[in-house]
C-alpha cells in the first residue's frame, strides 16, 4: 500500500471510521483512486449550465382561441 493510501486510511481511523477501515481498506483505497482518476479524465462541464438555453423549449401554443 502506498504511503498516500496509508495516510488517507489513518485520517479515516482518526475520524472515527476504525471499523470500516479495518474491514474495507482495500475497497476504500480503490474507490478513492477511481474517483480521483474520473475527476482527472472528465471534462469540466460546469460551463454547459451557466446560461439557460431555449434550444429544447417548444413553441408556445396560442391558447387565446375565442371561438
Amino acid at each position: 500500500m502506498s504511503s498516500e493510501s496509508e495516510i488517507f486510511l489513518n485520517q479515516l481511523k482518526e475520524s472515527g471510521y476504525q471499523i470500516l477501515v479495518d474491514k474495507f481498506s482495500q475497497e476504500i483505497t480503490f474507490a478513492k483512486q477511481t474517483a480521483e482518476s474520473l475527476t482527472k479524465t472528465m471534462p469540466d462541464s460546469h460551463h454547459m449550465y451557466d446560461e439557460p438555453s431555449n434550444v429544447f423549449t417548444p413553441n408556445k401554443i396560442n391558447i387565446d382561441n375565442n371561438e
